[in-house]
């Protein structure tokens, strides 16, 4: 459960009267004054910091002239993340556009990992004959990488933006904020603040800028904005100072379609209205993709993206990242189901920091895997992955926790290690320590520095707002803001007492809730929680909710859709019903077949899963899939809390399925059926020469649940038929037990005999209320089958 904490604060500008709202918000931004106002509401007013301002700007702004000047081979040496490829792409472009003799690096993340490798060094020297290699996003830690480098006399130039230990490298020259006398000593504070948010994106930018103004091309900076907004929102560094400025005139850039692989990207991605490109559309569309190359292969296809300008090329690449990142998407999943059933199957041992080894994880997902456990359980999250001996590992905090100072404490554990204070990686070797003595370093340091407290998940919240507040002026107001992101947020607001007057699950496995809130004045609030799969509220339930406001286009309309980040339900109902009103109906009657997907699901979830299939034929058709017995029950078998039943056949009746809620189970999952036949006298033929089938090859023994289970329909309707057969003459037969009945004889009759007794009534009437039923789940709508079944 999050605690809500309220950011609201006293407001002294005096420009913003009659928009109060954003007065608050400015205020909670510590823009306290009109002056402040103006430059972070017109960010492109905002002068960036002269690159002057580094000790060794002239010396390595020289030092690459003189190597354009003698076409001495430039290496640009990256990174294989989005801000380390875009990091590349501005420095070769621009050194393209000079005309230097230019190649770039980027390290495969599988067998390199982050930074500078020995084995690299000497391939560029030997094969590429490199005089100059320019680090981007990396290289601070590099000690040993440059020390060989510098013996070959070729020259290193390090921009990296990561934190810094003790001791650095002998390097030609340094540009990097955080290192130590790097910057001149008459520069103030709040600009050593602002270059020091800058990603590696960032620092390249501004390198990138001052080498097109040593040449008099300083309109090609346009040409490196969309660029550097890239890897400065993909980075999640703050977005304020010089950030707020690059990610403000990036974002613009790329509404105008400045970049030819970028707004290809966006376009095979699915965006249409480029003029609502925003920090959001940045960080969930372009940086995924660009992101996902680097984790699953070579980075090099998306940094072709940024520096390509051939129409054709752009279009296979881009659709290409597309089917990467749905990959990276899966294996995402999977690896996160994995890590949090470890954590959930012995919690105590993750108590204040949860230290994992996933033997079956990707190396390119393990650190997104550790991003979704520190946003579920508000801990520092550390997930490994390891190659023969080696141990490798992607680290991710959150506020309270510094991941590089947990790091650097624990150095001489390592073969190496870097990042900064949300974000990091190390390595070690299995055979010098093991995972439980890096397990438990990693968890005492944090120990340690949270003072051995739980850090609380606490949900920032700016304004508590009344309902009728939330309108297009809202939106508006918002929009003034971005962009949007690290130390700028999108503002979050609270509105308490409303009513519950509605819910429902929606998608394709109904894992999000759609919410609407009444206010004590009528007007109806519409709500979506995304990745939500449960509510325990009901209808007329109180409810305060905390969301931010977003604009939602359906079929030409344009509404307000408030996007939930958290509810609190003050006093949950004791409705007797609630059991049943919170069952998940999944719904998957639009797909044909599907035992594949059944057994890729059972693969990968964690949850108690069992499959009602009955038929023999579709029982056969479960294990062709691989789907093993051990997962199949029958309506004489329904297993006691199951988390999710699949109906794999059609349910048998409605009071089937009213059991199957009263047994526990969580979700319930509808496939496509095919209906059976409507007609009583065609169902009855069909009877009849099972009957008569028995009779002559199976020594006249007939099992109930054999017949029932082929039928699908309840015994009550057999027995009814059978009864029917006995009176008119058809059959002959005994009881031998409750389950098996004996066909002493069998003869063909007329239909006009069996429809003229008045037990054939009584068989249509009972066939047409299970008709009813197979109508009712294979044809309406969602929300009536939801009705159907619960009410």
């Amino acid at each position: 459960m999050k605690s809500w904490k309220y950011l609201e604060k006293k407001c002294a500008l005096s420009n913003f009267s009659k928009n109060p709202i954003l007065a608050k918000l400015l205020a909670i931004r510590n823009i306290d004054t009109d002056e402040k106002a103006d430059l972070f509401l017109n960010p492109e007013k905002k002068e960036y910091i002269p690159f002057s301002v580094f000790k060794d700007s002239q010396k390595v702004l020289n030092r690459i002239k003189n190597a354009i000047e003698k076409s001495e081979k430039i290496i640009v040496y990256g990174d294989f993340d989005t801000d380390g490829v875009t990091s590349t792409a501005i420095l070769y472009k621009t050194l393209c556009d000079l005309g230097a003799n230019v190649g770039y690096y980027l390290p495969d993340r599988d067998s390199e990992s982050h930074g500078l490798n020995n084995k690299a060094i000497v391939q560029l020297i030997s094969k590429q004959k490199a005089k100059l290699i320019i680090t981007v996003d990396c290289g601070i830690s590099n000690i040993a990488e440059v020390k060989l480098a510098n013996s070959f006399n070729t020259d290193v130039i390090i921009t990296d933006h990561h934190e810094v230990s003790e001791n650095i490298p002998e390097a030609y020259g340094i540009i990097n904020p955080k290192a130590a006398n790097v910057l001149h000593e008459n520069i103030s504070a709040s600009d050593i603040e602002s270059l020091c948010y800058l990603s590696g994106a960032g620092i390249s930018f501004k390198l990138a800028s001052a080498l097109l103004k040593e040449f008099n091309k300083e309109s090609f900076i346009k040409e490196l904005e969309p660029i550097a907004a890239l890897g400065t929102i993909g980075d999640i560094v703050p977005l304020v100072g010089e950030n707020r400025r690059i990610a403000y005139c990036g974002i613009k850039a790329m509404q105008n379609r400045v970049n030819k692989g970028i707004t290809k990207l966006f376009e095979n991605a699915g965006v249409k209205d480029f003029s609502k490109i925003s920090s959001e559309t940045v960080a969930f569309t372009a940086v995924p993709r660009i992101n996902a190359t680097g984790r699953l292969e070579k980075a090099d296809t998306a940094f072709q993206v940024l520096i390509s300008d051939n129409t054709e090329e752009l279009d296979l690449i881009t659709k290409n990242l597309n089917a990467i990142n749905s990959l990276r998407q899966n294996l995402c999943e999977e690896a996160f189901i994995r890590a949090d059933k470890m954590v959930q199957e012995n919690p105590k041992l993750y108590k204040h920091s949860i230290v994992i080894y996933d033997e079956e994880a990707h190396i390119g997902i393990i650190g997104l895997s550790a991003s979704k456990l520190v946003e579920k359980y508000a801990k520092p999250a550390f997930v490994m992955k390891k190659d023969d001996n080696i141990y490798r590992c992607s680290c991710r905090g959150l506020s309270g926790v510094n991941i590089f100072n947990i790091l650097n404490e624990n150095a001489e554990l390592f073969l190496g290690f870097g990042g900064h204070e949300f974000a990091g990686g190390f390595s070690f070797d299995s055979n010098i320590h093991s995972f439980e003595e890096i397990r438990n370093a990693i968890n005492k340091s944090v120990i340690e520095q949270t003072n051995g407290k739980i850090l609380p998940n606490i949900l920032n919240i700016d304004l508590k707002i009344q309902p009728e507040e939330i309108n297009q002026d809202l939106i508006e107001t918002i929009k003034l803001l971005e962009p949007c992101g690290a130390s700028n947020p999108s503002p979050v607001f609270a509105i308490e007492n409303l009513n519950i007057s509605d819910f429902k699950f929606m998608g394709q496995s109904q894992n999000h809730l759609k919410l609407f809130c009444q206010s004590q004045e009528g007007k109806v609030l519409e709500c979506i929680k995304w990745s939500a799969s449960t509510f325990d509220g009901q209808k007329n339930d109180k409810i305060n909710i905390a969301f931010i406001p977003d604009l939602n286009e359906f079929n030409g309309k344009i509404t307000i859709q408030l996007l939930l980040k958290d509810f609190q339900i003050p006093n949950l109902s004791t409705n007797t019903k609630k059991d049943f009103q919170n069952i998940k109906i999944i719904d998957c009657r639009t797909q044909r077949g599907g035992y594949d997907k059944i057994y890729n699901f059972l693969q990968k979830t964690n949850k108690i899963v069992s499959i009602f299939a009955e038929n023999t034929i579709i029982v056969e058709q479960c294990e062709k899939n691989g789907i093993i017995k051990d997962y199949l029950f029958s309506r004489d078998e329904i297993p006691n809390s199951s988390d999710m039943i699949i109906l794999a056949e059609m349910p048998p009746s409605l009071e089937f399925l009213k059991e199957l809620i009263k047994k526990g189970t969580k979700e319930i999952l509808f496939m496509n059926y095919d209906l059976p036949l409507s007609d009583s006298q065609a169902i009855l033929t069909k009877i009849a020469g099972m009957l008569k089938y028995t009779y002559k090859t199976k020594n006249g023994e007939l099992f109930f649940s054999s017949m029932r289970n082929a039928l699908n329909f309840e015994t009550d309707i057999l027995l009814t038929a059978i009864k029917l057969f006995e009176k008119t003459g058809m059959i002959i037969c005994d009881n031998l037990n409750d389950e098996i009945l004996k066909i002493k004889e069998f003869q063909s009759i007329s239909k006009d005999k069996i429809q003229k007794d008045n037990l054939f009534q009584d068989f249509s009437e009972k066939y047409s209320k299970y008709i009813y039923h197979c109508s009712k789940i294979n044809n309406s709508s969602f929300d009536d089958l939801k009705r159907y079944i619960l009410e």
